[in-house]
C-alpha cells in the first residue's frame, strides 16, 4: 500500500491504483519529451529549439526597438520576468520593460497600465501614440496589448500603444468556442 497525505490525513492507495497513477504520470512526462513538432503549422522540435537558443546566446543581436513583455491574468510578474531574463541573455539589450496586469480590473485598466509603463520608460511628445515597441503578451497580456493598440473608446484617454510587432503566447485571440445548440452572450463563433 502507498500512503499519500491530503490536508494532514493519510490516504491509502491500493497497489493497482498507485500503479495506474504512476503510469499516467510517466506517460505525460514522456510525452512532454517528444522530439516531433507539436504544432504542424510551426514545425520545430525541442532539439531544434534548444539549438536555436544556444545560437542566440552565442551570437546575441540587439533588439530593433524597445520590447514590452505583458503578463497574464493574476500573474504577479513571474512569466514576464522570466521572458525578460531570456531576452536580455539573447540580445544583451536592456530596452525591455515588463508590465504586470495582476491588479487590473478591466480591459481599459489593462490598457492604461500598459501605456503608462511604456510612457514612463520611453516618453514621447506625441499626444496619441507611444514610442514604437515590440510586444510579447502572455495570455491576457496578449489580449490587453492588442486592445491597447486599438483606437481608444474613451475620449479622455486617446493614447494608443504603437506596436510594430505583437507576439502572443496562449492568448485567446479568437475568443472561445460555443456549444453547437446554445449561445451565451459572451460566446463568439470562430
Amino acid at each position: 500500500m502507498s500512503w499519500l497525505y491530503s490536508q494532514g490525513a493519510p490516504l491509502m492507495l491500493s497497489p493497482m491504483r498507485w500503479l495506474s497513477t504512476m503510469t499516467a504520470a510517466m506517460t505525460l512526462a514522456l510525452a512532454s519529451c517528444a522530439t516531433h513538432p507539436e504544432n504542424p503549422s510551426f514545425p520545430l522540435t525541442s532539439h531544434d529549439a534548444e539549438h536555436a537558443i544556444a545560437q542566440m546566446k552565442a551570437h546575441p543581436k540587439v533588439l530593433d526597438r524597445p520590447l514590452v513583455i505583458v503578463d497574464g491574468f493574476l500573474d504577479p510578474d513571474i512569466a514576464a520576468m522570466r521572458l525578460s531574463h531570456f531576452f536580455t541573455q539573447t540580445s544583451h539589450d536592456n530596452r525591455i520593460v515588463t508590465v504586470c496586469l495582476a491588479f487590473c480590473v478591466s480591459m481599459e485598466d489593462c490598457r492604461q497600465t500598459i501605456i503608462a509603463a511604456v510612457d514612463k520608460q520611453w516618453p514621447t511628445a506625441d499626444p496619441i501614440w507611444t514610442t514604437e515597441v515590440d510586444v510579447v503578451g502572455v495570455s491576457l497580456g496578449g489580449l490587453s496589448s492588442r486592445y491597447a493598440a486599438a483606437p481608444s473608446r474613451d475620449a479622455a484617454h486617446p493614447r494608443r500603444l504603437n506596436v510594430v510587432r505583437l507576439f502572443t503566447i496562449s492568448s485567446p485571440i479568437r475568443g472561445r468556442r460555443c456549444p453547437a445548440r446554445r449561445r451565451s452572450p459572451g460566446c463568439w463563433r470562430t
